[in-house]
């Protein structure tokens, strides 16, 4: 599970998107979803949270419905768009 937390906190590398990075997440297995949640809800970077919304979309997991409700609600207009 550290190792979904760390892919998460490095998806910006010296302010440029990794994309690599975002790609694992999207593929990743099961145990990626409370990570993402977690950072979804709680990390303070915007650019995270919004990444993070965007991931669990991508998975198309029912199960993140209610956590992409809940951060609909953001204080960033772009973590709402994307948890949308």
């Amino acid at each position: 599970m550290n190792q979904y937390r760390t892919l998460i906190n490095k998806l910006f590398d010296r302010a440029k998107f990794q994309r690599a990075n975002y790609e694992i997440l999207v593929k990743a297995n099961f145990r990626v979803f409370q990570p993402l949640v977690y950072e979804l809800l709680t990390n303070p970077d915007a650019g995270i949270r919004e990444a993070c919304a965007e991931i669990l979309g991508e998975r198309r997991s029912s199960k993140a419905i209610p956590f992409l409700i809940k951060a609909m609600t953001d204080e960033c207009l772009y973590v709402r768009h994307d948890a949308f």
